[in-house]
Formats: structure tokens, sequence, C-alpha cells
């Protein structure tokens, strides 16, 4: 996914944009901008400059010439700007180009003391799973999750296995092993061992857990 691309889904998702949404007032398809967002091509000058006008940002923050101002909902402006607006996804899965968001459910706040960039490697992921509720991971909680390829031992991260969709676990490296943990005794440890690690793949930590009430 390229730098364009990634600031095109996530200013698009900040505005509560749908690709949908977005691409008929381009008179576009939907499949068009959603390839824009993949990285698989790229629109024209004067097509980012009309993506610019309609979310409310720049062709310089687009294309990654200066940084973005993330637009806060009303809450976080009361807080004096201290969070910032991360896209909330319901699936991540690993695709060819990169990662491959699904499920778009807006945006939600973080704060600032909780991430350490301007939320560009970030997204809350909502969670689908019952797996992880021994450590207080319930269906329906919000996980901020910071996109990295590597991971602490025993750390809670999103993962996933032959290029599948994202799941939840604890990571475990041990004597030549990969370890993906549940904290629900019904769901099995999976382990990988040898040229099987290579079928896992590390798409975030999890940082913070999030509940609505």
């Amino acid at each position: 996914m390229s730098e364009f691309s990634q600031r095109l889904r996530l200013a698009r998702m900040a505005r509560g944009m749908t690709q949908q949404t977005l691409a008929a007032q381009l008179n576009i398809s939907r499949g068009t901008l959603a390839n824009w967002e993949t990285g698989r091509t790229t629109p024209d000058p004067e097509t980012i400059h009309r993506l610019a006008v309609l979310l409310e940002t720049s062709a310089d923050v687009l294309l990654g010439v200066r940084s973005p101002v993330r637009r806060l909902s009303p809450d976080d402006s009361a807080l004096g700007g201290k969070n910032v607006s991360i896209p909330v996804v319901g699936s991540v899965e690993v695709a060819s180009f990169g990662l491959k968001y699904a499920d778009e459910h807006g945006y939600e706040s973080a704060d600032k003391r909780e991430i350490n960039d301007d939320g560009a490697n970030h997204f809350y992921l909502v969670v689908q799973s019952d797996s992880m509720i021994g450590d207080g991971i319930l269906p329906g909680d919000l996980l901020l999750v910071h996109e990295q390829p590597k991971i602490g031992y025993g750390q809670v991260a999103v993962v996933a296995v032959d290029s599948g969709k994202g799941v939840v676990k604890r990571v475990f490296q041990k004597d030549g092993s990969l370890i993906l943990q549940s904290s629900n005794p019904a769901y099995p440890p999976l382990i990988f061992s040898g040229q099987e690690i290579k079928r896992v793949k590390i798409i975030g930590r999890v940082k913070v857990v999030k509940r609505q009430l």
C-alpha cells in the first residue's frame, strides 16, 4: 500500500464516507476508488485535486508532502486537541498489495499519548470472537492496533494465517516454534514450526482495548 493510497483511505474514513459515496461524487466506479486505496492504480493530478476538495483536505496532504490535520469529533475538540481520529474496521486481512480492510465503521478518537505518530499506522478493529475473553477482550470491543511486522514475546497481536482474516492472539516464539494462544480454553493453541512459521503474518500489536457502554 503506497503512502497516497493509505492517506486517501484515512481521509475518506475520517470524513465518515463510504467508498460508494465518494465514488458517486466523483462519478467513478467503486472499484476504481478501491484500486486507488489499495495502491493498484493512482488517479491523475486533476482527480487528486477533486479528491482533496471533497475530503476537505489538500493535495499536498494526500500525496504526503505535508502531514494531515486530523478531523476531530466534538468531544475531542473539548479536550484541547489531545485526541486524533482513527479509522474503525470490522476486519483486516493480508493481500498481495498489503493490508485489506473491510466493514468500515467510520472513526473513533484515540489519545495522542497512546500513539507515537499522527495515527496513520493505527486502526481500530471491532472484536468479533470470544477467543480472548480471558484477557478481558469481548466481542464488540474496539482494539487500537499499531501496524508492525514484529511482536514481543507474549504480547497480544492481530495475526493472519495463510493470508486469511486477522485474528487476535497472544504470540509466543519458543524453541523454534511460533504459538498463537487464545485466552479462552475452548480455543486450542495454534502451533507452527520450521517452514510453517512463514504461514503466519503479524499485522500489528494491540495497544488499547476500548469498550462501548
